[in-house]
């Protein structure tokens, strides 16, 4: 899993971004963003491999884990299946290095990502020390995607 780079969300203050005067920017070190695009009801969470807006749900899988437990409590739904299971969490894909963590699954329609199951993009949530902390786990695009 070394090629999944996994962006922290921060909330900074607004600068010249380049982008669309409609698109806002979360910058969080140079190159890496999250981006949402402003709508009515509020805003459009944007891919982050290719910048379009329009990504669908895949599945969400949920982390029950007790502090620094050995195991973790994986249940993933989604692509019409409900799967439980009690696994190692070293090998597991909790997005918390020690407690209960989310994972909402998308595909994108524009870069394909994860719409045949490979190299999905994922929004986790994690619990860390009593704040929940909020990332995204993707594989680039590589040249030519």
């Amino acid at each position: 899993m070394s090629d999944i780079i996994r962006q922290p969300l921060h909330y900074l203050e607004e600068s010249a971004t380049g982008l669309p005067a409609d698109v806002q920017q979360q910058p969080l070190k140079p190159d890496a963003h999250i981006v949402i695009k402003p709508n009515s009801a509020g805003a459009n969470l944007l891919c982050p491999r290719c910048g379009n807006s329009y990504l669908h749900h895949r599945g969400v899988v949920t982390y029950d884990r007790s502090e620094d437990a050995e195991t973790v409590l994986k249940t993933s739904v989604g692509v019409g299946k409900t799967t439980v299971h009690l696994v190692a969490q070293v090998e597991s894909g909790n997005p918390s290095s020690r407690r209960d963590g989310l994972v909402i699954q998308f595909w994108c329609e524009n870069c394909g990502g994860g719409d045949d199951g490979s190299s999905v993009i994922e929004l986790t949530l994690a619990q860390h020390q009593g704040e929940t902390e909020v990332a995204w786990r993707f594989t680039p695009m590589q040249p030519g995607d």
